[in-house]
């Protein structure tokens, strides 16, 4: 497992919370060594920040002209000085309690797509100490991505603490057609069947013999069409194919 720097930036717009230094003490019982910088002060470069703007009130969401030309010029100067920001925020996609923190993470998308920041983000359900230990948990894997570089699985870049647990949306890209041919051939049709009737990720692929054909039929075209019914919530699989026939 690659090894993480074990010094970081702590950014707040005021040093003096309570939150600050809980937080801070909760990273120095896990190692780390912490520099503080209040919003506005040049933060060290070489070093990733842990980012608390959004404790006191979404950010984003009533930022003003000039908020947004000084955040620009944190963000582009976090990317040349090699600084990752953890940029922590409250729920948004598990037991929302405002929505205003919801904006942030699209923001935080289309910087990661467009500019290429190394910004993550972990979403909290509740400000209180009890949470703080999410931030020493989470910190170590963001900074762990630079690991996953080349690799065919993007690092987690977006987490959220919800009942006490750390959840992480994740994505992992298959090949239909590779996934196939690395099923055993054992000589056998198969068919798109479902397992449990209203449940979508059951559907799976079932094997059958089909009935003894009585000529030779060559098909063209084939099509599955999957219908869900969410009043009855079952699902409908329909089969259509046109092709030739021929009989001996």
């Amino acid at each position: 497992m690659t090894p993480v720097a074990k010094r970081v930036t702590i950014l707040a717009k005021n040093l003096a919370l309570n939150y600050v230094g809980e937080i801070s003490s909760q990273l120095q019982s896990e190692g780390y060594q912490i520099d503080r910088c209040a919003w506005g002060e040049k933060c060290p470069a070489g070093q990733d920040i842990v980012a608390l703007l959004d404790l006191d009130a979404p950010f984003v969401h009533s930022i003003d002209e000039a908020q947004y030309s000084q955040f620009k010029d944190f963000l582009l100067a976090s990317k040349e000085n090699g600084n990752g920001i953890l940029w922590i925020t409250g729920s948004a996609q598990n037991n929302c309690s405002d929505p205003r923190y919801g904006i942030f993470l699209g923001f935080a998308r289309t910087l990661r797509t467009e500019l290429e920041v190394n910004l993550g983000t972990l979403e909290l359900d509740k400000f209180e100490v009890s949470a703080w230990k999410a931030i020493a948990k989470v910190l170590p894997q963001f900074q762990r991505r630079a690991s996953a570089e080349g690799s065919s699985r993007k690092p987690d870049i977006e987490w959220a603490f919800v009942n006490d647990e750390i959840l992480t949306p994740r994505f992992h890209w298959t090949s239909v057609n590779e996934a196939l041919t690395e099923l055993k051939s054992d000589g056998q049709a198969r068919k798109l069947d479902v397992g449990k009737r209203g449940i979508l990720n059951s559907l799976y692929w079932k094997q059958y013999t089909p009935s003894e054909p009585q000529g030779a039929y060559r098909t063209n075209y084939i099509a599955q069409m999957i219908e869900a019914d969410t009043v009855s919530r079952t699902l409908q699989a329909t089969t259509s194919a046109c092709g030739i026939m021929r009989w001996d």
